[in-house]
């Protein structure tokens, strides 16, 4: 089949159909969720990227110094029988912040173009118009070069660049069916920020399923290329990039390690591209000026190539030339639609199939007035929470609540003063655990007390002896009289082992208001959950009102906790009854509290008892010398009976 006769043939109207379809996907936004195939175009600043563009798409672009193009212009070229027209257009994929719009949109930026040199004009108002958002686009389609220009440079909010894109959608008898995406040349001396925005730009357009076409001057060499090297980051295998030499005409006649150099790459002996390079001459400033027509550019570069060593005796004949290009990228675009369409249409499906599902899950309209339908809502949520509050199995609040309130008396008992009954001398390791025999018949949970040793918290009080005690009580002897136990001492001790209540309360407290506003917010989202904004709404209110009741309780129990510092009680019956047995049972060792010693009991199952408490008698009479020795310590016995019968009393209530 020959080149001529392509265009009227079932493979041109098949290629005219892909790309047809890639189009319409792009325009759509298809591309930022699916792998949309499409040819990119890079290269250095200067690198003869513009006249490429201009030699493919047969338009005039912008030309200034510096940097002219300032965001990716997509070309789509599309064979006709109609005469040439262009239509340009502006697609917004991204905010004035860089973020992705949710919804993509292409919009005809100004009327068909009939005339190639208003093209030129047409790309810079284009190209205004994205990197001033703010400016009315009526302001801009009237405006000439000049006046762009002065307003460009009176200007405080113009982008410097944007992934935003000028589509050109070319239409005549002498293109081919192609599209691709020029993007701005890579600057080198320029601000550190802008050259790492161009180079993120052009990583993210050059990144999965896209044909990297890196257009390299001859003139250097090509390991400076940093458009070279941003291809070989994102392609190392180098299966999808295609390298178009330019500037070939620029290099002396003289320079033969150069020139062969070149055709070494050209040639693929060096740096090799499984889609290999192509060599194009275009035009330089001086036929442009003298306003050198397409087809002569086309046959000057012919003549070029085929008159010109040592391109005119290389074996790579095929890969010279503009027309051979656009030719190659067409058809290697075509077969990378085709082969992609299966992967599309599966992702497609899928991304169908869990939108419907995502719509299946929204509830039907609302019947009813939006306020009616939200004070019913709000009532339910009162209901649901008073439900909650009362108790309920399937909404166990209360039950996580009891067990927070369990583990806070296990903590508090914890506290419990550890007095043992014998002086330093005795050296009596006491295993009896302090706690009163009432304690697990009034918990609730016998099980979650069952064992004593769990009692005790990390910042239990210390223990004392006999011998401590008399220490302390010295210690605490102002203006008493003999034998008197200082009440500023037993206030002391008290407080003692109440001084890690507080921290304790707070721990629960804290625990118990995170469980409850947990329970809240999760009715609130399952009521509201359908309406994000009056959910949210809802949410914000419950949780201020949380704060209002949790401040008001933490300063109530801040008061109560600060009323149980002062030793008082009215409950003076149970404070005696405690004090008295504890002023018996401390002299009457044992590891276990429910066969506690009584008088009825044994000589020998008291021996058993002593033995296991580590106290060795043999006899009743040696039994009774070392209780005597207990005579001297009453008052320290007393003192702590006291303590420990208040602590019983303050724990208890």
């Amino acid at each position: 089949m020959s080149l001529c006769d392509i265009s009227s043939s079932s493979y041109a109207l098949r290629r005219k159909e892909f790309l047809s379809l890639n189009k319409q996907l792009h325009a759509a936004g298809a591309q930022s969720e699916l792998g949309l195939p499409q040819i990119t175009v890079i290269g250095n600043q200067s690198a003869g990227k513009s006249s490429l563009l201009e030699a493919i798409t047969g338009i005039t672009v912008p030309r200034d110094a510096g940097t002219c193009t300032r965001c990716p212009i997509e070309c789509r070229l599309s064979s006709s029988d109609r005469p040439w027209s262009c239509q340009i257009s502006i697609r917004q994929e991204f905010d004035n912040s860089g973020e992705r719009l949710r919804n993509i949109s292409e919009k005809k930026f100004g009327e068909p173009l009939t005339d190639k040199v208003q093209v030129e004009l047409s790309l810079r108002r284009a190209q205004f118009a994205i990197l001033n958002p703010h400016v009315p686009w009526h302001n801009i389609l009237a405006a000439s070069a000049e006046t762009l220009a002065s307003m460009s440079a009176k200007s405080n909010t113009s982008l410097q660049f944007s992934k935003n894109i000028v589509c050109v959608d070319l239409e005549g008898p002498e293109f081919t069916e192609l599209s691709f995406i020029d993007l701005p040349g890579l600057v080198q001396n320029a601000h550190p920020d802008i050259v790492e925005l161009v180079e993120n730009l052009v990583i993210s357009r050059i990144s999965g399923n896209c044909i990297i076409l890196v257009t390299v001057p001859m003139t250097d060499d090509i390991e400076n290329q940093k458009a070279f090297r941003l291809a070989r980051q994102v392609d190392p295998e180098g299966c999808r990039t295609i390298g178009v030499l330019t500037k070939p005409d620029m290099l002396q006649s003289g320079s033969s390690k150069m020139l062969q150099n070149w055709l070494d790459v050209l040639e693929g002996r060096r740096h090799p591209l499984q889609l290999g390079y192509f060599c194009t001459r275009q035009p330089d400033d001086d036929e442009r000026m003298d306003g050198a027509l397409p087809i002569q550019a086309r046959e000057k570069e012919e003549a070029f190539f085929k008159n010109t060593l040592p391109w005119c005796n290389s074996e790579s004949s095929a890969r010279f030339g503009t027309k051979r290009l656009v030719d190659t990228l067409s058809r290697l675009l075509t077969g990378f639609i085709r082969d992609s369409l299966p992967k599309i249409l599966s992702e497609t499906n899928e991304r169908l199939s869990k939108c419907q599902e995502e719509l299946s899950t929204i509830p039907p309209p609302l019947k009813e007035e939006p306020a009616i339908y939200v004070l019913s809502q709000i009532t339910r949520l009162c209901s649901e929470i008073q439900t909650v509050v009362q108790g309920s199995i399937d909404t166990p609040l209360i039950q996580s609540h009891r067990t927070k309130y369990n583990m806070l008396k296990l903590a508090i008992r914890g506290t419990a003063p550890k007095f043992v009954p014998f002086t330093a001398d005795e050296n009596i390791i006491w295993q009896k655990d302090l706690t009163d025999d009432d304690d697990d018949k009034d918990s609730g949970d016998s099980d979650y007390f069952s064992d004593r040793s769990k009692g005790r918290s990390p910042s239990a009080v210390r223990s004392m002896n006999l011998t401590d005690v008399r220490q302390y009580l010295s210690r605490s002897i102002t203006r008493e009289l003999p034998n008197n136990i200082p009440f500023s001492a037993t206030v002391s001790a008290i407080r003692d082992f109440q001084k890690g209540w507080p921290q304790l309360i707070k721990k629960c407290f804290e625990e118990i208001q995170i469980l409850t506003l947990k329970l809240l917010m999760d009715q609130i989202n399952q009521i509201f959950g359908r309406f994000l904004a009056l959910q949210t709404h809802i949410r914000i209110l419950a949780q201020e009102l949380s704060e209002t009741h949790r401040t008001a309780c933490a300063l109530v129990l801040s008061k109560i906790i600060e009323v149980e510092g002062s030793p008082f009680t009215q409950n003076t019956h149970y404070l005696q009854s405690k004090t008295n047995n504890w002023l018996i049972s401390p002299s009457t060792p044992s590891n276990d509290s429910n066969n506690a010693l009584t008088p009825s009991v044994d000589f020998p199952y008291i021996l058993n008892m002593l033995a296991q408490a580590g106290i060795q008698v043999s006899s009743k009479e040696e039994l009774v010398g070392k209780l005597s020795l207990l005579d001297a310590y009453e008052k320290e016995l007393k003192f702590m009976a006291e303590v420990r019968g208040y602590y019983q009393v303050a724990y208890k209530v």
